[in-house]
């Protein structure tokens, strides 16, 4: 008799040591290995946060602002990402190999076109860890853009009584 753990427990593994057995012949069954089970059913969960509150026309410094995406394991698959402006783009940030950086951990450039204004804004899609627990997303952040250039408001006026005409 199994009894699966409560959930939110941590995970593991679960084996099974079967006793003698015989079939009604009376012949003596013989005991092969028992299959380990993973047991895991505790939620995933991710921490989203920005390298910047605000992007403003000429960009942060001109380094491009980085969204991250830090999981407490590592999902079956990464959740899609939605940014909420038009022509908003996110490009996943080069890992390089061999610098031991955590797979737990996905990071994007967010690319933003020059002449727009808004609150951005992200929604994750659905996701979930290898052993399919769905995941949940604590508060994404927003970030304030304004990639519009200021205007010239000064406006040239002539006076006509200043003005020569010479021939």
């Amino acid at each position: 008799l199994f009894r699966s753990p409560p959930v939110g427990q941590a995970g593991g593994k679960v084996g099974f040591l079967i006793g003698s057995w015989g079939d009604a012949a009376g012949n003596v069954g013989l005991t092969g290995a028992a299959p380990l089970i993973e047991v895991d059913t505790v939620a995933p969960t991710v921490s989203v946060t920005t390298s910047a509150s605000v992007i403003k026309a000429g960009g942060t410094s001109g380094a491009l602002p980085i969204l991250d995406l830090s999981f407490s394991e590592n999902p079956a698959l990464p959740p899609t990402i939605t940014p909420s402006l038009s022509g908003v783009t996110l490009t996943p940030v080069p890992v390089l190999t061999g610098t031991g950086a955590p797979s737990n951990k996905l990071s994007y450039f967010i690319n933003v076109p020059a002449g727009l204004e808004g609150n951005l804004s992200f929604t994750l899609g659905s996701w979930s860890d290898r052993l399919g627990n769905a995941g949940t997303a604590g508060t994404l952040p927003t970030i304030t853009v304004d990639t519009k250039a200021p205007e010239d408001r000064k406006s040239t006026r002539l006076n006509s009584s200043h003005v020569s005409e010479s021939r």
